[in-house]
């Protein structure tokens, strides 16, 4: 039960989810410079802190209103998404006609917008995926090898004591522990959901609990 209006709504606090990409971007580039390159907070604040505030309150603002000044928020399996009336008509890549002269018009929206939301889409998850993965990889090593060197430098009486063990590396040993729950949940609330939506002959309860597991990320970053 709904109409266009209450559609477009829907499909604009949807489409905002790109703003918990970019910030978990942020929070993971934080880290990655407070650990790894030995930023200070205050230094941080200073240089880019504010500008990350603003470019991603700003693009996500504008990727959000785009559809609505070409009515590209339409209803797609129960949700309002950027996709065309009816749904696979057009042209468009997910379920849309391959050929031009067999393509279904479109009552209302775009292919050619829901395309370009898509590709968007595919490709902030796919950026985020590796920067933030790799932003943990790197911080993890960087404290491992901090401790290493401390290790080389201990006193002699200590000199019997195993090098190697984990026991003399208990902050990389935290870091890695966080590092693992942090990274398998981002994998499960954004790669996860990826596979049921978009996987082929997919069931519709498991696009349910995509959806469900998409929208915990916002949660998991307040967090």
């Amino acid at each position: 039960v709904g109409n266009t209006a209450t559609c477009t709504m829907q499909g604009f606090f949807s489409v905002m989810v790109y703003g918990t990409a970019m910030y978990q971007f942020t929070l993971s580039l934080q880290m990655l410079l407070l650990i790894t390159f030995m930023w200070t907070p205050s230094q941080f604040e200073m240089m880019i802190e504010k500008k990350l505030h603003c470019f991603n309150i700003i693009s996500t603002l504008l990727i959000a209103t785009l559809p609505v000044f070409f009515n590209g928020y339409n209803p797609k399996c129960g949700m309002c998404d950027p996709v065309p009336l009816p749904f696979g008509c057009g042209n468009w890549i997910l379920g849309g006609s391959t050929t031009t002269t067999d393509a279904t018009a479109c009552i209302r929206g775009s292919d050619t917008l829901a395309n370009i939301y898509l590709f968007l889409f595919l490709v902030v998850i796919s950026l985020m995926t590796v920067f933030c993965s790799g932003a943990m990889l790197s911080i993890y090593l960087s404290v491992y090898l901090q401790e290493r060197k401390m290790v080389q430098y201990r006193f002699s009486s200590e000199e019997g004591e195993d090098e190697d063990g984990e026991e003399d590396y208990p902050e990389s040993k935290r870091i890695r522990q966080s590092m693992i729950l942090y990274t398998s949940s981002f994998y499960i609330c954004w790669i996860l959901p990826l596979v049921l939506w978009y996987a082929p002959h997919g069931v519709p309860s498991l696009s349910v609990v995509g959806d469900v597991l998409f929208s915990l990320m916002g949660v998991r970053v307040c967090v």
